[in-house]
């Protein structure tokens, strides 16, 4: 099997406001599909910047994983039996989602997650501004992609939402709530 993980970085700043998410894509070959990344690659990882968040996204045989429980789970279960997984932000403290790769990704929909109901009167999207991706240094020399959100708006209180990527030609659509 060969394995490629790329060169990482420990991402951008953040504000005591924001919230990062690393969104990781995996290059492993010769892998049974549906299994999770071999254990050397999540050893790479962690070598390099430390055990993903339980939010962060990992792209492996073009399904997103999070780490949970000491190891990664395969996405939807996880957001179910490891509900940390689930980004979420505060409407009452300001807090803002970033997320960010080694890869150029765009965020190319959201909508309303199919793990919760939905909540009368909450928009689609829950930001008032469109996203862009933009590079940006890390501060370490490296050249790094993010995208900031603004703070969802106080109608998007309690409901769950489905932010939709495309990072190397691969759809990936992880969960985020917004509470109050």
């Amino acid at each position: 099997m060969a394995d490629t993980i790329p060169s990482l970085s420990a991402g951008p700043k953040l504000s005591h406001v924001e919230k990062g998410v690393h969104i990781l894509r995996l290059f492993i070959y010769g892998g049974e599909s549906g299994a999770p990344p071999p254990d050397s690659a999540v050893g790479d990882v962690t070598k390099q910047i430390g055990p993903p968040k339980p939010t962060d996204i990992v792209v492996f045989d073009h399904q997103p994983w999070h780490f949970a429980g000491g190891a990664l789970k395969s996405h939807p279960q996880v957001h179910v039996d490891h509900p940390e997984t689930i980004l979420q932000l505060s409407i009452s403290r300001g807090e803002k989602a970033v997320w960010w790769s080694e890869e150029h990704f765009t965020i190319s929909d959201i909508d309303y997650s199919h793990h919760s109901t939905r909540v009368a009167g909450a928009p689609k999207n829950p930001f008032s501004a469109p996203f862009e991706t933009v590079p940006v240094d890390d501060g370490k020399g490296k050249t790094i992609f993010v995208s900031r959100s603004t703070v969802p708006v106080a109608q998007s209180e309690g409901q769950m939402y489905k932010i939709k990527f495309n990072i190397g030609g691969e759809n990936i659509d992880p969960d985020m709530s917004c509470g109050g």
